[in-house]
């Protein structure tokens, strides 16, 4: 399958086409995080509390959170600036309200910014700083 830009991919696209390295390297974390999501660069992950490596393929972040409600596993939360950054409950417990720091420890750790334990389901992720902080900034643009 031949990646496609779209949003801020395709503005940092058409950005490293035609302008000098400097400005177009402000576009490329949207990128990276454009990649990471959906699957175009690989994200290495494990299931919860297990050293079980998952394939790439089941590791995206698009395969449950833009999956249609009937596909999606349940309890899965939308990535995207109003889930993300407004006080919201979850799974029963205490509201969350995420930040770049809050969502690199859910991915890693699998605990959300209240400390609850998120579902077994998602996996734990090996992710440098500089990929978290470009997924982060993707989710929370969208």
């Amino acid at each position: 399958m031949r990646w496609r830009p779209r949003g801020a991919a395709a503005t940092a696209a058409l950005a490293l086409g035609g302008v000098g390295a400097a400005s177009a390297a402000a576009f490329l974390p949207d990128v990276r995080g454009y990649a990471l999501y959906h699957g175009y660069a690989g994200l290495q992950a494990s299931v919860a509390a297990t050293e079980v490596p998952l394939p790439t393929s089941a590791s995206r972040c698009a395969n449950c959170h833009d999956a249609r409600p009937s596909a999606a596993p349940r309890r899965v939360v939308a990535l995207d600036r109003a889930s993300l950054t407004q006080a919201t409950p979850r799974r029963g417990g205490p509201a969350s309200v995420y930040d770049a720091a809050a969502f690199c420890t859910a991915l890693r750790d699998g605990l959300d910014p209240s400390s609850v334990l998120l579902d077994r389901t998602m996996p734990r992720f090996v992710l440098p700083d500089d990929d978290c902080q470009a997924l982060w900034r993707y989710v929370s643009g969208r």
